[in-house]
């Protein structure tokens, strides 16, 4: 049963290894907000993306999460239909343009909340 998404950040990325079958497959470790998988992954062209993102989350879609029968902690399996992804890809932000405009501090803390502003100055000191 495949899972809807998780995001999280990769830990201990293994090389690429060939099991007694022959199939090609490396393991690895993603922390979630709320848990630490072991995982595996059965798509070994993955294997570069998950190298590039090692220091930034990703989104997975599409995997399956199972329970490990000798340690009976969850896993995640990805395989070729897991999607890889950055999460800012998926948020729904929208971002509004305002019209610049010179303005004093005091006009900046006095203005709206959850803004972001650019801040340019000059020091003058008096002597």
């Amino acid at each position: 049963m495949y899972q809807s998404s998780i995001i999280g950040y990769l830990h201990h990325l293994s090389p690429i290894k060939t099991s007694k079958n022959n199939n090609q497959y490396f393991d690895l470790k993603i922390q979630s907000s709320s848990n630490i998988y072991r995982t595996m992954c059965f798509s070994p062209e993955k294997h570069t993306t998950f190298k590039r993102k090692s220091s930034s989350p990703v989104k997975l879609t599409k995997f399956q999460l199972k329970k490990n029968e000798r340690t009976s902690e969850q896993e995640l399996v990805i395989n070729k239909r897991t999607k890889v992804g950055d999460p800012i890809d998926y948020c729904a932000i929208k971002t509004q343009e305002k019209e610049t405009k010179d303005a004093s501090a005091q006009e900046i803390l006095d203005g709206e909340i959850n803004i972001l502003v650019n801040i340019c100055g000059r020091i003058i000191i008096d002597e």
